[in-house]
């Protein structure tokens, strides 16, 4: 008898039933932009004086040129395409007016593969701008042996 009800069992004679259930859901979560951080210029003196000079440049091209670092604190890299230069301003206005140190060109489009690219959490290499500043030839002698500080702006896109 033992070994029918086994057999019974072993053969189907009750079984176990087995169910899947289908689910489904939704819901929504979340994403948080960063918040950009400016880039920072820093100068890099270049060992070309200034002069006055009559017209915007100098016999030495090299004379007029500036150079900087940019540093980009953000957590991700960018590309820099335009890059806009200020009249240099001297340590001692009242001896040196502003307007005596200017830009030879004021915008520099900088596109494709002249970009400037700063990766992410970083300070690119010295940038050099050869010739980029001139003395206008009335400049007054306040202005002999002036340090000028060119503001630089920079333009350009996240990577």
């Amino acid at each position: 008898m033992v070994l029918a009800t086994a057999l019974a069992l072993l053969l189907g004679g009750t079984g176990v039933a087995w169910a899947a259930w289908s689910a489904t859901g939704g819901g929504s979560t979340q994403a948080r932009a960063v918040t950009p951080v400016d880039l920072t210029v820093t100068a890099v003196p270049q060992l070309n004086p200034i002069f006055p000079r009559t017209g915007t440049t100098y016999a030495n091209p090299a004379t007029g040129t500036i150079g900087f670092t940019i540093t980009n604190a953000n957590p991700y890299p960018v590309s820099l395409t335009t890059l806009t230069l200020g009249n240099g301003v001297a340590t001692d206005t009242a001896a040196c007016p502003a307007g005596n140190v200017l830009p030879v060109v004021a915008s520099i489009n900088r596109s494709g593969a002249a970009a400037i690219v700063v990766a992410a959490n970083s300070t690119s290499a010295a940038v050099v701008l050869t010739g980029a500043v001139y003395m206008r030839a009335d400049a007054p002698s306040g202005c002999a042996g002036a340090t000028f500080t060119v503001p630089v702006t920079l333009s350009g896109t996240s990577l």
